[in-house]
């Protein structure tokens, strides 16, 4: 519901902006590959500050960039090979979609490659829809282009065709109250505050109901077991020095591959059909403990342990 809203006010917000703001400049070219195939390349010039998204985007985020064409000429005239071939673009995580997202700064190109089944065809007419965002806005914007077969000179020009106006008008809902609305500045925190943070929140866990009964026993064994206070202080020291390491090495992969998704241990603790697992078993071990049944090891285990204890 949170995106749906997100794409509402960034449709709004195209409405009462598109005719004044103008931050990707298309320009486009022919290349002629052979008497029958050409490629039809889309290039864009992106204003500093903006994004323009890809054509591959997730459900509930951004609208990404569209190309169709004359429906008149399409497999008539002329048809498709494959999907349109994207420049080098970015992919990182979207504060206001809240989700990661695939966007190109500063220049983007897509190549559309075709092949031409009309002999006299001369020009191929194509309409651009796409979006494009900064830090505070987004527009949405479509573009008419027409491709030249006969030469590299084709042209590009932004036009407002009656069903775009026709879609800003259904999306136009008066939204009031703009001028109350003032933007969150979030500042990035430094190392150490997030250290300090992480800190504190290990001292408020020590007092929930699963950890803090175990703070008595943990010093009672290390002080009790040990033949004097030094054994136990290394014995102790050891016990935190292996939890640490133990985090250190589970965050190891996080820092040296950019390809491994850092929400995959919380994805993990949260999916459904392991918590549900956890639950069943210790369901089970409830009842055992409540005396219903008894849970023993294998035989052949307490034989080995009684041996080993002799």
């Amino acid at each position: 519901m949170r995106n749906l809203f997100l794409v509402l006010i960034t449709l709004i917000t195209i409405t009462n902006t598109f005719s004044q703001i103008e931050p990707v400049k298309w320009s486009v070219e022919t290349e002629k590959l052979s008497d029958t195939e050409y490629n039809l390349i889309y290039q864009a010039e992106i204003d500093d500050k903006w994004h323009l998204y890809s054509q591959n985007l997730p459900d509930g985020g951004a609208i990404p960039t569209e190309f169709f064409y004359n429906e008149d000429q399409l497999n008539k005239d002329f048809k498709l090979l494959g999907k349109a071939e994207e420049s080098e673009s970015i992919t990182k995580y979207d504060k206001v979609f809240e989700m990661d997202l695939t966007f190109f700064d500063n220049f983007a190109t897509f190549t559309q490659r075709i092949e031409v089944l009309n002999p006299e065809l001369d020009k191929i007419e194509s309409e651009i829809s796409y979006q494009a965002c900064d830090d505070e806005k987004c527009i949405f914007e479509s573009e008419i282009i027409t491709f030249f077969l006969d030469s590299s000179s084709s042209e590009a020009t932004a036009t407002i065709d009656e069903r775009s106006k026709a879609l800003s008008e259904k999306l136009n809902i008066k939204v009031t109250g703009w001028d109350k609305y003032q933007i969150e500045e979030v500042k990035e925190k430094t190392h150490f505050a997030i250290f300090i943070l992480g800190f504190l929140g290990g001292l408020i866990a020590l007092l929930t109901p699963c950890v803090f009964p175990m703070i008595p026993l943990t010093v009672s064994f290390f002080t009790k077991s040990a033949q004097d206070s030094k054994k136990g202080m290394r014995d102790s020291i050891l016990y935190g020095f292996f939890i640490f390491l133990i985090y250190v090495l589970l965050s190891l992969p996080f820092h040296l591959l950019d390809s491994l998704d850092p929400e995959i241990l919380n994805n993990i603790s949260t999916n459904v059909p392991l918590n549900i697992l956890f639950f069943l078993i210790f369901i089970v071990f409830a009842i055992s403990f409540f005396g219903y049944f008894e849970l023993t090891l294998p035989q052949s285990w307490s034989n080995a342990l009684d041996s080993k204890a002799n």
